[in-house]
């Protein structure tokens, strides 16, 4: 992972997670447990990334860790009751919130408060719709009326469950995506940065069985390789551990979770 997408990946870290076999009870509980810490492990990648999440008095997250070469730490901070300021050596990232506590944008910053760029998201019912990522257009000159639409992400809904609009690849487990300080299912469906339940509206029902990770282009196709899940879950209907199977056919564990 490189340096930018570690950043990404801290900021939107925060806490909890839920797992188990298809066979497993998955009774709906409205108990959230906080992750104390995770241990990261994308194959592709080649490392190995600890995580450890620290909260105050009130259980609100003020600080994550993490291990790769060295360590490093990401704060968050409330500005405003709607604004979460997330600082790193590198910058920043601004968290503009919905009265809902989803994220209407997030505008990211260099270490001297420079804008580097906004995405904004959409909802529709609580559902995420659309996200837009907004850049300056460095032909004209810098204000804020001078915005480029760079790319729009578009999701659908089936069933409760998400995928990105246009692929069809996505599958779900009947494991339920128990409420958790974690969106577990975000994080494996998109293979992206563990999120705060809610950040993203309404999360999924269901835990992914399988997600499309990889595209490759060949001389005469688009070929597109998928990641499968299995869940660990503990006494209490959390995930404990994930095991992934990607295109070598090669299980392998590939996220830890321990809880405060």
């Amino acid at each position: 992972m490189n340096k930018r997408n570690l950043l990404s990946f801290l900021f939107v870290l925060a806490i909890g997670f839920s797992s188990c076999d298809d066979n497993t009870d998955n009774s709906d509980t409205p108990t959230v447990r906080l992750v104390k810490q995770i241990d990261l492990f994308y194959k592709e990648r080649g490392i190995t990334e600890s995580y450890e999440c620290n909260y105050n008095s009130q259980n609100q997250l003020i600080s994550i860790s993490v291990n790769v070469e060295h360590n490093q730490t990401a704060t968050f901070t409330y500005l405003t009751n709607n604004t979460l300021e997330f600082a790193h050596e590198t910058g920043s990232t601004i968290w503009e919130l919905n009265s809902d506590g989803s994220v209407a944008s997030r505008i990211h910053k260099d270490i001297n408060g420079h804008f580097l760029y906004e995405i904004t998201s959409e909802y529709n019912d609580g559902y995420l719709e659309k996200d837009v990522k907004l850049e300056k257009d460095v032909m004209l000159d810098d204000n804020d009326n001078n915005m480029l639409v760079t790319f729009i992400k578009r999701y659908t809904w089936e069933n409760g469950n998400v995928k990105l609009q246009g692929i069809d690849l996505y599958e779900y487990s009947s494991i339920l995506n128990k409420p958790s300080s974690i969106d577990l299912a975000h994080c494996l469906i998109f293979r992206d940065m563990p999120i705060p339940f809610g950040s993203r509206g309404k999360s999924t029902k269901n835990l992914p069985s399988k997600v499309p990770y990889y595209w490759e282009q060949t001389f005469d196709e688009m070929l597109t390789y998928c990641a499968t899940y299995r869940y660990t879950i503990d006494r209490q209907g959390y995930v404990t551990q994930v095991f992934s199977k990607e295109k070598d056919g090669i299980e392998y564990l590939m996220m830890n979770i321990q809880y405060k």
